[in-house]
């Protein structure tokens, strides 16, 4: 290897930290839970160990080699914290600083080890850049500066400068080779996109043109929201486009595809589809990524004590059994969880832990929305300022987007919680903290209501004072309760495994609220209470949701019900996106609005209200019997396979007992409460194999949207509107849009409802081959409020009662019955 430049044919530019991170892990994989630094706050404690030096030390000293290797050109550059040359007394030094908020000895020796390798990296850069600076020998240093407690400690050993450019050498050829494998993988993957054709022999109606429009929005570096109907086939017809535009991608990074889920059910038909597109040519793997308590087998089995890494043999030596892991799945098509799990067990590897070192290196992502939107969750490659260039983020289920994202933008600290959080930790950790968390309870009693007035204003300095001193209270709990957890061995402090998981989930919130109050975004409150605590809460996530999209090449939100269009376009931040003000960048973006027809004969699926059941919330008791005996009808009329859907549990409950006393005959299987993933596979099966068979569901539950049955559904009932419940939050909705002049009742209320409602109808037509019935019970589907939020293919016919139903269904029926013929 030479530190000159020669004529070689590939150029990669490579940060010290990102050389680093890859090259020198080794050891046990560590737990990195420990709450880190604000930006502001990482500078000042630079600043604070720069200015302790003498005037011999040299801060921000900029470094940077071309080296030959293989038959790459790399440029290697990082920034020195502090340099002291040489001097007639001492080696020369290179120390790199690292600001936190816990004690040295608390930091795992594996990422202690990992901070010193860095450092010697720097000193190797140091020693051919600056060779009058420097003798045969450099110390080397890494000091961790505390925050809290202003004091500085070191880790730091002498290397000669060969050891150091030996050592520097070593790890970028285990880098160069890696990158070589994943530059060769991607290169086919585009190759092969270049080539591929559609996975079915032909295009069904729209999928052509709904094709070619995502792809030209990809190209040109458009977003788009669409409204694809259930069981045109948009999921390919999303995929396949968007492989195909890994072609045009900026080919000096590699191309990134982000499927999307709000449901873990959506990414199934993901995964079917890029297997497909696996059949016909396409050598771009695909990585699943779920929840750790759902693939992590020591969490699963609760073999963990507080589920610490540490405790986990498949944890122990994780680095050095890694890279021939990573071998394996860079030669691996398919990475969905299965797979993972099995390459995990042949190199006793923690599978979710692995799935998440794939992240940077795979063509194809398929996950929950909450890895790329979730502000404490986001893929931490995302920061890097070239990789948004060529990341395209696909968004199933668009219509789910808003509600998650207030969910992961709001949170609140009860003045309850924090009591029975201090009750907990008294004992655990000592009367010190407890007295630490009765400070905070004392601060909101007193400055609660200043904290809410001023929190628009927050960052005057005429307010300040007040907001600081919130701050390092937050900063101060969560610092001690980490360090006084993890002081121990397997950080378990707790008597009892409920406690560890109230605590640990409280501090959580603690450190989402510090998180969120960093932004400074339009639709966020405060609200502050005697009774209730401190509660941040999202009213509108579109700016938050623009910003994050606008780091892509595009984004692309889809789903089956998006009515009205441009209701879902401003609630998922479109247009905020097309405004362009939100943005660091202060540009804006084009942004489609597409809308595509049915694609299915009108005459496979019956749509009837039933204009006679008034199932407003005061009418439901004496409604009940009469939507107990409509189902039991209609379903004994063409026996089959049939999905009520209620607006609630309790609705769901009074009618079963109803269905039970008339006497139903068809199998009843219902959806539980608190249903288990086996009780949600079971729910699934009985309905596959089935053949008379009535289930009970809730609109907007698991069983309502992205599932299709085996063999089709012959009949769906629609109970209620679907409007959510009033509640306090939904009133502050509701005064939130009408303060904008937006319809706060239809925004809240009526269009949300009416999504639960087209996706659980949604649930009937899935192929050319399905036919049925769907019955809207309750009048106020005849509104015509409602009528124009329906789709064209419904055209609903309304009936007056129980008769004029039976009759337009028993006609349905009869169209489909084969003709007899007499001789």
């Amino acid at each position: 290897m030479s530190l000159s430049a020669k004529n070689t044919p590939n150029k990669l530019k490579l940060a010290v930290r990102e050389l680093v991170e890859f090259s020198a892990r080794e050891g046990n994989l560590f737990a990195d839970n420990y709450p880190g630094v604000t930006a502001i706050e990482g500078i000042r404690g630079h600043q604070h160990v720069q200015k302790s030096r003498d005037n011999s030390w040299l801060s921000e000293c900029k470094v940077e080699s071309v080296l030959d290797v293989f038959d790459y050109e790399v440029h290697l550059s990082g920034r020195i914290d502090l340099v002291k040359p040489k001097d007639m007394v001492s080696d020369a030094v290179v120390e790199e600083i690292k600001v936190g908020t816990v004690a040295v000895d608390l930091i795992p020796k594996e990422k202690r080890t990992l901070q010193l390798a860095q450092v010697k990296v720097y000193a190797a850069l140091f020693s051919t850049q600056y060779q009058d600076w420097c003798a045969d020998d450099i110390e080397v240093r890494s000091t961790w500066f505390n925050i809290n407690t202003k004091k500085q400690e070191s880790d730091s050993a002498v290397f000669s400068i060969v050891e150091l450019q030996q050592y520097t050498e070593s790890l970028i050829n285990r880098f160069v080779q890696w990158h070589n494998k994943v530059s060769s993988h991607f290169n086919n993957a585009v190759d092969s996109a270049r080539e591929l054709t559609f996975p079915y022999a032909q295009f069904r109606s729209n999928q052509l043109a709904f094709s070619r429009y995502v792809y030209r929005c990809v190209r040109d570096r458009e977003s788009l929201l669409v409204q694809a109907p259930t069981g045109m086939g948009k999921t390919i017809s999303i995929l396949f486009p968007a492989v195909k535009s890994l072609t045009i991608l900026n080919d000096s990074i590699r191309p990134q595809l982000y499927f999307l889920t709000c449901k873990n059910s959506g990414q199934t038909p993901a995964l079917e589809a890029v297997n497909l597109m696996h059949k016909t040519g396409f050598t771009g793997s695909v990585l699943q990524l779920q929840a750790k308590n759902k693939v992590c087998p020591c969490v699963a089995e609760n073999t963990l004590v507080n589920n610490s890494d540490d405790e986990c043999p498949r944890c122990q030596g994780f680095y050095d059994r890694l890279p021939d892991a990573l071998d394996r799945c860079i030669d691996t098509l398919d990475l969905s969880t299965e797979s993972i799990a099995k390459i995990s067990e042949e190199y006793h590897l923690c599978p979710y832990a692995l799935s998440r070192q794939l992240i940077p290196y795979v063509p194809m992502i398929v996950c929950d929305i909450n890895y790329a939107f979730d502000p404490l969750m986001g893929f931490s490659h995302w920061n890097s300022e070239q990789s948004g260039k060529n990341r395209v983020l696909l968004i199933d289920e668009a219509h789910n987007l808003p509600g998650r994202a207030r969910s992961m933008y709001s949170t609140a600290i009860g003045l309850s919680s924090i009591q029975y959080f201090g009750k907990l930790t008294k004992k655990a950790l000592g009367r010190a903290f407890s007295k630490l968390i009765q400070a905070v309870v004392e601060f909101l009693n007193q400055h609660g209501r200043t904290l809410v007035e001023t929190y628009s204003n927050r960052a005057d300095e005429s307010v300040g004072e007040v907001w600081d001193s919130f701050s390092e209270l937050l900063d101060s709990v969560i610092t001690e309760f980490y360090q006084r957890c993890f002081s121990e061995k397997d950080g378990n402090v707790f008597s009892e495994p409920s406690d560890s998981e109230f605590c640990f989930e409280f501090i959580g919130k603690l450190i989402r609220l510090q998180k969120l109050l960093t932004y400074n975004l339009e639709g966020f409150t405060l609200f502050w209470d005697e009774n209730a605590g401190l509660e941040l809460v999202c009213l509108s996530p579109a700016s938050v949701l623009s910003s994050i999209m606008e780091q892509s090449v595009t984004a692309i939100g889809f789903s089956g019900t998006l009515t009205p269009l441009n209701f879902y376009a401003s609630e998922i931040g479109f247009y905020e996106l097309e405004k362009g003000k939100k943005s660091d960048s202060g540009q804006s973006r084009t942004v489609r609005l597409l809308s595509l027809p049915s694609t299915y004969d009108q005459e496979k699926q019956l749509s009837l209200v039933t204009n006679y059941i008034d199932y407003s919330y005061a009418n439901r008791p004496s409604a009940n019997i009469n939507i107990a005996e409509l189902i039991v009808e209609i379903s004994s009329l063409h026996q089959g396979k049939y999905i009520a859907y209620f607006p609630s549990f309790d609705s769901l409950d009074n009618i079963h007992e109803e269905l039970i006393r008339i006497g139903i005959q068809s199998q009843l299987v219902k959806q539980k409460r608190d249903a288990t993933e086996e009780d949600k596979a079971n729910f699934i099966t009985t309905l596959n194999d089935g053949k008379c068979i009535l289930a009970l569901a809730v609109l907007g539950g698991v069983y309502s949207e992205a599932l299709s049955f085996s063999g089709g559904i012959d009949g769906v009932f629609i109970v209620s509107i679907g409007m959510p419940a009033p509640s306090k939050d939904q009133e502050r909705l509701v005064k939130y849009y009408e303060k904008n002049n937006d319809d706060g009742f239809s925004y809240v209320y009526r269009y949300p409802g009416f999504t639960k409602v087209q996706q659980a109808v949604g649930r009937l037509i899935r192929s050319e081959q399905d036919r049925g019935v769907v019955i809207l019970i309750d009048a106020r589907f005849s509104r015509p409020q409602y009528r124009e939020l329906m789709p064209d293919h419904w055209q609903p016919t309304l009936c007056n009662n129980l008769s004029e139903i039976k009759s337009a269904v028993s006609g349905f029926w009869r169209k489909f019955e084969p003709e007899s013929h007499s001789d």
